[in-house]
């Protein structure tokens, strides 16, 4: 062993931002820091959404910080009055810092099966969507994405929209027939609901699976689109599948046709959608 770890201990610790920026003075030879998970971190700190599970901040026998950087910066970054509970483990081998993480983080599928939320992967995919357009920030890059769109902020999200999750269990059953990524559609299906009755939207995203519509109406027209794509070896990004999608439904709600657009279409003389020209569903 290449330290004493005679002496390993644990203890609870009120952590202060200036308390966490003394312990990073620690910080040697750790992993490189991702910013997007530091802000991460930070905003569910600041939005209370932060939960203590048992996860220690690790030193090593030697006194160097071995795991924990990101809470711990994200923690440096707070008001200076803000503080929060840290379980903190001391004394271990310095080499046991090579073995942590190993096991990957817990994904918002396995906080919501672990829960018993009934379809945890398809609730958690159109939940974490929802949760950057409802953020206001579903336009902007992958990287804000990753700050906003933590496993605690689907939780909420989830526990808060109890309506909109039943919609995602009722239409998944039939997004999944449909040539398009089911999580897209099922976004699409609860901006949809919104604005109709849950039993309207099953029916729409079952005309778009099943036929049943008239040739020209919004339903038939996007189903042939997503069935060329997918023959041609043509992806729809989900911006593109929810888009269209609710211009389709829009076209079934005042039974005109319409044109539907290619993926990565211009906008504005912007590549692909923006928030101004995004569409919004028509009350039913």
């Amino acid at each position: 062993m290449a330290n004493d770890t005679n002496f390993i201990s644990t203890q609870i610790v009120t952590v202060t931002p200036s308390l966490a920026r003394e312990w990073l003075g620690k910080n040697i030879d750790n992993r490189t820091i991702k910013k997007s998970l530091v802000a991460r971190y930070r905003r569910d700190m600041a939005l209370d959404r932060w939960k203590f599970a048992g996860d220690p901040i690790r030193f090593g026998a030697s006194g160097r910080l071995l795991d924990g950087q990101h809470r711990l910066l994200a923690i440096s970054q707070m008001p200076d009055d803000f503080t929060i509970k840290m379980m903190v483990l001391l004394g271990i081998d310095d080499e046991s810092q090579k073995l942590m993480d190993q096991g990957g983080a817990r994904s918002g599928y396995d906080q919501l099966h672990r829960a018993g939320v009934k379809y945890a992967s398809r609730v958690s995919a159109a939940a974490r969507t929802m949760v950057l357009l409802d953020e206001g920030v579903f336009f902007k890059s992958t990287s804000i994405w990753q700050e906003y769109g933590s496993v605690a902020a689907v939780e909420e999200w989830v526990a808060e929209h109890p309506y909109e999750v039943k919609v995602i269990q009722d239409v998944s059953s039939i997004t999944t027939r449909i040539e398009a990524a089911p999580s897209a559609l099922n976004t699409a299906a609860v901006i949809i609901s919104r604005v109709a009755p849950t039993e309207t939207v099953i029916e729409f995203f079952g005309f778009i699976a099943d036929g049943g519509a008239a040739k020209n109406s919004g339903p038939n027209v996007l189903a042939n689109k997503l069935r060329r794509a997918k023959r041609v070896g043509v992806n729809w990004s989900p911006r593109d599948v929810i888009a269209n999608t609710i211009r389709a439904w829009n076209s079934w709600v005042t039974g005109k046709t319409t044109m539907l657009n290619d993926p990565h279409h211009t906008h504005g003389g912007k590549s692909g959608w923006t928030e101004e020209s995004f569409p919004t569903p028509i009350h039913r």
